[in-house]
């Protein structure tokens, strides 16, 4: 190629577009070998597919969705993974992500940076968008069970007591009876049950021939709550009008379903 020929933007893009059209967008550094543009690739893009593909306007979205291999360390840049937690956290409905968010949409790499969707938060410093306050659950909890106010309030500052400030807890943390109340405002749906795997520097586990062994722990699975934050938000505005009636769905089943009938055993 002529002297400087690939210091054009528009050459590159051709170039790029036209490899694309000959051979797709999955495009390799064995393709651009083979048709000569190895010099383009190793010398503009550092080697770097994805990026020759991102100038030419071929990958639509975050990169981590194009399902092309990251930039060689992207996920060290503070920036990139700042700005990929927070679309993370959009998508998701403004929670913390959980391990599994990560692998569904594409950031299985920034994930094992920590191995933790927790370490990722406390290292970029994260917080929900919108913080569930005492008030805004109580007004939920009242709206959606038919609590009085003040009841609605103790319950609404005791219960949050449990969660971390990225709205969740873990279930060992509650004794008997707390579970049982947590499990009410999950029939409401003003909380979600999740499962969430994570590795365990150490921990007791079952080999193959029935000893058991202590070591590290692969795919560990914990079991926890979460604040279901759109159901909340959603309950507060609940019109004065609706009733409790109303809101349960066992009110709207028709009256034959509630009339007795005498069943004939023998």
């Amino acid at each position: 190629m002529p002297n400087g020929y690939w210091k054009n933007k528009q050459n590159r893009i051709d170039a790029v577009k036209w490899l694309a059209e000959k051979e797709g967008r999955a495009l390799s550094k064995n393709q651009f070998k083979g048709h000569g543009l190895i010099g383009l690739l190793e010398g503009t893009y550092k080697g770097s597919v994805t990026q020759a593909l991102q100038e030419a306007g071929l990958i639509d979205g975050p990169l981590w969705l194009s399902g092309c291999r990251m930039p060689k360390n992207f996920w060290t840049d503070h920036e990139n993974r700042k700005k990929a937690v927070d679309w993370l956290i959009k998508t998701v409905g403004g929670r913390r992500p959980f391990n599994s968010d990560y692998h569904k949409y594409g950031l299985a790499g920034l994930l094992c940076c920590y191995n933790s969707a927790i370490k990722i938060f406390e290292d970029l410093n994260f917080v929900p968008v919108q913080f569930i306050t005492i008030e805004t659950f109580g007004a939920a909890i009242k709206n959606i069970i038919g609590m009085a106010d003040n009841e609605a309030l103790e319950l609404a500052k005791y219960i949050l007591n449990f969660f971390e400030f990225d709205e969740t807890a873990q279930d060992s943390i509650f004794d008997k009876g707390d579970r049982t109340t947590i499990r009410m405002l999950e029939d409401y749906g003003l909380v979600n049950g999740e499962h969430d795997e994570v590795d365990s520097p150490v921990g007791v586990h079952r080999k193959k021939d029935g000893t058991l062994d202590i070591g590290p722990l692969e795919g560990y699975r914990i079991h926890g709550w979460i604040l279901n934050r759109k159901k909340i938000l959603e309950a507060v505005t609940i019109p004065k009008s609706q009733t409790l009636e109303q809101s349960l769905d066992y009110f709207k089943l028709p009256e034959e379903v509630w009339q007795r009938k005498d069943i004939n055993l023998t």
